[in-house]
């Protein structure tokens, strides 16, 4: 079967027109109407630990930047967390508020409880979330060594019992020194530790003999 029984008898030229017309009707036709969207978290530089009075440490803070790489409007209905220790005990945690920052930049202050949040097509939302370790679950002791992260989302999901779609995972660690400080304060007000992650920290330099 050749070209001719589709485009008739056009010249060369014209064939290549109708066949790059059709691809691009094509592509069209997908990006509006069968493309699902596609966001992507992408956290930031560090991860913050929270030492609540008492000494107790359930909440992390997360400064997160949501990319939407479709044409499609996505909406970021859910967003857990788990932390796996150096120990490989894995611990969840899910979302409990937003919050920015002080105008000091030294604090953080809570804004809304955690809600859906839209993100335009081929647009990015800022994200600064605080997690707090699900309701029933053990509390890290954060011993010194290597974390892993992996965030989970549900994007456009209707509930919780479908796969989530959004999946990131990165890590960071904790030293000796950070490990005892973590085990031994009882701060009056809540205390940030913030800790680098390890995608984005710098290489540690090492001095020539």
């Amino acid at each position: 079967m050749c070209l001719s029984h589709f485009f008739g008898e056009q010249s060369p030229f014209q064939t290549i027109v109708a066949i790059v017309a059709f691809a691009t009707g094509g592509y069209t036709f997908y990006k509006s109407f069968l493309e699902r969207a596609d966001i992507a978290a992408f956290p930031g530089d560090g991860i913050t630990l929270v030492i609540s009075h008492g000494g107790d440490c359930r909440k992390f803070q997360l400064r997160a930047n949501l990319v939407n790489r479709s044409v499609k409007m996505g909406t970021l209905n859910r967003l857990e967390a788990e932390i796996t220790t150096p120990t490989d005990i894995k611990h969840a945690y899910q979302w409990r508020l937003f919050f920015e920052y002080s105008s000091e930049g030294q604090q953080a202050v809570a804004t809304n409880s955690p809600h859906a949040v839209a993100v335009a097509g081929r647009g990015n939302e800022l994200l600064f979330t605080e997690f707090e370790a699900a309701p029933g679950s053990v509390t890290p002791k954060w011993p010194a060594g290597r974390y892993t992260v992996k965030l989970k989302g549900w994007v456009n999901l209707e509930n919780r019992q479908q796969e989530p779609n959004l999946n990131r995972e990165f890590h960071f660690n904790i030293d000796e020194n950070t490990a005892k400080h973590l085990a031994e304060a009882d701060p009056l007000v809540a205390e940030l530790v913030n800790l680098p992650i390890e995608e984005w920290a710098l290489p540690k330099c090492t001095l020539d003999s």
